[in-house]
C-alpha cells in the first residue's frame, strides 16, 4: 500500500506543476486576433499605467490576469510546502487558489462572450484555465488521500 506520504507528494508536485503554469500563462497572449495580441503582463501594466479610471466596473476583465498570477502563486507556494512537509499541510490552499483562478478565468471568458468576442481568446486565458483545474483537482486529492488514510 503507498504512503499517504507519498501520493500528497506526487499531488502537491502536480500542484506545483499547475502553479507554473498559472504564472507563465500571464505573459503569454490574452487576446489575440488578426495581429493584434495583448498578453496578461502588458494588460496589467496598462491597467496600472491608465492614469484615467472611471472604475473597476468598467476595467475588471484588465484585472484578471493580474489575480491568476497571485492565486497561481498561492497555489504554487501551497504546493510547494506540501512538498517540504508533507505530513503537516494538505492541499487545502491549493484547492481555494486553484478555484479562485478558475473564477477570474471564468469572468475574464464571460465578459467576452457577452461582447462576441470569445474567439479572440489567446493561449493565456486557455493556460490559465487549465491551471486552475490542475490545482483544483489535485489540490482536493492532496487534502483527501490526507484526512482519508489516518
Amino acid at each position: 500500500m503507498v504512503d499517504f506520504k507519498a501520493r500528497t507528494s506526487i499531488f502537491a508536485l502536480i500542484v506545483l506543476i499547475g502553479g507554473i503554469i498559472g504564472a507563465v500563462s500571464v505573459f503569454l497572449a490574452w487576446i489575440d486576433f488578426f495581429g493584434f495580441t495583448r498578453s496578461g503582463w502588458e494588460m496589467i501594466k496598462d491597467i496600472s499605467e491608465s492614469a484615467s479610471l472611471s472604475g473597476i466596473s468598467d476595467n475588471y476583465p484588465m484585472y484578471m490576469p493580474l489575480v491568476v498570477l497571485i492565486f497561481s502563486i498561492g497555489g504554487l507556494l501551497s504546493g510547494l510546502f506540501t512538498v517540504l512537509k508533507p505530513g503537516r499541510i494538505g492541499g487545502g490552499g491549493a484547492t481555494v487558489c486553484g478555484l479562485l483562478v478558475l473564477i477570474a478565468v471564468i469572468v475574464y471568458v464571460w465578459y467576452f462572450n457577452d461582447n462576441n468576442i470569445m474567439e479572440f481568446l489567446g493561449t493565456g486565458a486557455y493556460a490559465a484555465l487549465a491551471a486552475g483545474l490542475i490545482m483544483l483537482i489535485f489540490g482536493a486529492l492532496g487534502t483527501a488521500s490526507k484526512t482519508g488514510t489516518r
